[in-house]
């Protein structure tokens, strides 16, 4: 079955990979040599869709975060050409005001403090309408989602609907906790990734590839801090 794999990739690399050695994920191969053959046998995965944003250095923890997820990206598509395809959402600094619940007294406001966090925009949209728009141009037989946010539900629940031949999978990345909506229209269901699995779909540690006019030859190289566990 032609198969299309959507990938949150923000609610992947959080639930499975940012305490992981193997950020340096080939999707291609995970998906095609251990995940979905498991699943739905005699599937072909014809393109991964990749839905990201950007992040900004002022809001990570570590100013090289951007550095790093900007080079996996180049890897990826470098490495996997029309194999993959990313498409990119945005991250917005936003400000709000809510009630300190711990610790319960503060000095500023009485407790209530200004809060900013980066929130990601665009890539639950984004998401959903690939996946529905790939179904209606009946570009996959197959699509599975990888994923375990629930704000997804209702893009499998329509496309189920409106395309019941066509076969959903789900992929939670994590399976310390589990979206019931999301399954309740998936056809088949995978919680958890297997360390084993991540180990053997890693992108080669250099990457060589040639461009501009002078077909000059250049190397992406995996970021030297995610050969460690601990590092974002």
């Amino acid at each position: 079955m032609r198969t299309i794999v959507y990938v949150d990739g923000f609610n992947l690399y959080k639930a499975a990979l940012s305490k992981s050695p193997y950020k340096w994920l080939n999707l291609h191969s995970l998906f095609q040599n251990y995940v979905i053959p498991n699943a739905q046998p005699g599937s072909a995965v014809i393109c991964i869709k990749y839905f990201t944003a950007r992040v900004k250095g002022k809001l990570c923890r570590n100013r090289e975060s951007p550095d790093r997820q900007h080079r996996y990206m180049m890897a990826l598509k470098h490495y996997l050409g029309n194999k993959i395809e990313i498409i990119e959402g945005k991250h917005s600094p936003l400000s709000f005001t809510g009630r300190m619940l711990e610790p319960r007294e503060c000095q500023y406001h009485g407790n209530w403090v200004t809060v900013e966090k980066m929130e990601e925009k665009q890539t639950d949209v984004n998401i959903a309408l690939n996946m529905y728009r790939d179904s209606a141009r009946n570009a996959c037989d197959h699509l599975v989602l990888v994923s375990n946010d629930s704000d997804l539900a209702p893009a499998i629940s329509l496309i189920k609907q409106d395309f019941p031949a066509l076969v959903c999978g789900i992929v939670m990345p994590s399976n310390q906790r589990l979206s019931r909506s999301l399954s309740e229209s998936a056809d088949w269901i995978r919680a958890g990734l297997r360390e084993e699995e991540l180990a053997r779909s890693q992108l080669p540690n250099v990457i060589e590839y040639r461009t501009g006019a002078k077909n000059k030859l250049k190397r992406l190289c995996k970021p030297d801090a995610w050969y460690d566990t601990t590092t974002s």
